[in-house]
């Protein structure tokens, strides 16, 4: 028997503003502390992404899903490739989390960037992983290092809306 399944990408376009949603802080912690546990595994498989979009990720039972690998690939361990994994995926990751405040500015209970949250971070450590060719374990470091992403003992990290 042979299956064959369609996915099809939809849009969802609002009028005005009335449909924007103010995410909650823990919730937004929550999301980009997913993303870079995310991204930490798939690069300890040695899986370069190179297409971090937003539009790219999915949430699933409370979970944040990682899919499209059109332009990803696997890189020989130990080329320089293999050390520009992180570089690559951290300096788009820069650019969304960017675009994510920007986005939020405009609403009245928006999200306000938090002092401990340094968005040039992410592409500061991507210029001296370049100079220096390696590639520390990014992701896991933000999260360890940067108080934004600390999830307190009660929440249980899931993205419900």
């Amino acid at each position: 028997i042979d299956v064959t399944e369609r996915v099809y990408p939809t849009v969802e376009h609002y009028n005005s503003r009335d449909g924007l949603l103010a995410v909650p802080v823990h919730k937004v912690r929550c999301f980009w502390r997913q993303l870079f546990e995310t991204m930490s595994y798939v690069h300890s498989k040695g899986v370069a992404i190179r297409d971090t979009k937003l539009w790219n990720f999915m949430v699933q039972d409370g979970k944040i899903v990682l899919f499209d690998f059109n332009l990803g690939h696997i890189a020989d361990v130990g080329s320089r490739e293999y050390e520009q994994i992180h570089v690559e995926d951290v300096q788009h990751f820069g650019k969304r989390i960017r675009e994510y405040v920007k986005s939020q500015r405009g609403n009245t209970t928006a999200i306000e960037q938090p002092s401990s949250l340094n968005l040039d971070l992410l592409e500061d450590l991507s210029q001296i992983m370049m100079i220096d060719n390696k590639a520390p374990p990014t992701m896991t470091w933000l999260l360890e290092n940067n108080k934004y992403f600390l999830i307190e003992g009660d929440d249980e990290c899931l993205l419900q809306w």
